[in-house]
């Protein structure tokens, strides 16, 4: 099977190339691609939150950021950096992630 996938290396084993299209493949048959489904159903939220102009401010992406950090126990800059790295984020990955969970909350507060 060959598709445009396999031609996007994911990771590697040994110094060779893994695909992500092996990689999805793998998963597949391990019944691993839950995430997938998590990571549809977070994109199909975030969508209609966005359509129906569910608005967030920069305010309040840096209150949630703020609280994450804090959550976390990432007090100083440096532990945030080092805690960013090891997922391979960066902080405006953190800051989007903190706009999803606001959106996703002001939805689910317009449906209930």
């Amino acid at each position: 099977m060959n598709s445009p996938l396999h031609t996007i290396p994911a990771a590697a084993i040994d110094g060779k190339d893994v695909s992500l299209g092996e990689l999805l493949h793998a998963l597949k048959l391990t019944g691993g691609l839950g995430f997938l489904k998590q990571g549809l159903a977070e994109l199909v939220m975030v969508r209609r939150a966005r359509e129906l102009a569910v608005e967030v401010s920069e305010d309040d992406v840096q209150q949630e950021v703020d609280a994450l950090r804090r959550k976390l126990k990432l007090f100083k800059a440096s532990e945030t950096q080092e805690w960013l790295r090891e997922r391979h984020l960066t902080l405006d990955d953190l800051a989007e992630s903190a706009e999803w969970t606001l959106l996703r909350a002001r939805l689910r507060g317009r449906v209930v």
